[in-house]
């Protein structure tokens, strides 16, 4: 490989890199649980009816964040109630054991009103 392919070869890895980082604007989104999964490892993913997020457009709670138990236990409460959520996300995260490349909206608070 010549040096012009290497160095374009670095060039793509970097910015494919900084790209899958890039944290996603502070947010706050309020709605009502519309779609909640618990993955075998314990990570929950979720939408809000009538609220597009950010990232991928879906929130996780990895399994391994402080609290996750009692944020999934929030979410169920409030899905099955049918009470709104304020959700607060300030980056673009990874699920924890899945693709790494996928990034979902990063749970930072979550207010069931």
């Amino acid at each position: 490989m010549t040096e012009n392919k290497r160095s374009i070869v670095r060039t793509l890895l970097a910015v494919l890199a900084a790209a899958s980082s890039f944290p996603a604007t502070a947010s706050s989104h309020t709605g009502t649980v519309a779609m909640l999964e618990l993955w075998p490892n314990g990570n929950v993913v979720f939408t809000l009816n009538g609220v597009t997020l950010p990232c991928l457009g879906q929130a996780v709670v990895n399994a391994s964040a402080s609290g996750a138990k009692n944020i999934y236990a929030a979410l169920l409460s409030a899905k099955i109630s049918a009470r709104t959520v304020e959700l607060n996300t300030s980056a673009c995260v990874p699920a924890d054991g899945y693709n790494p490349s996928v990034l979902y909206a990063r749970v930072d608070y979550l207010y069931v009103n």
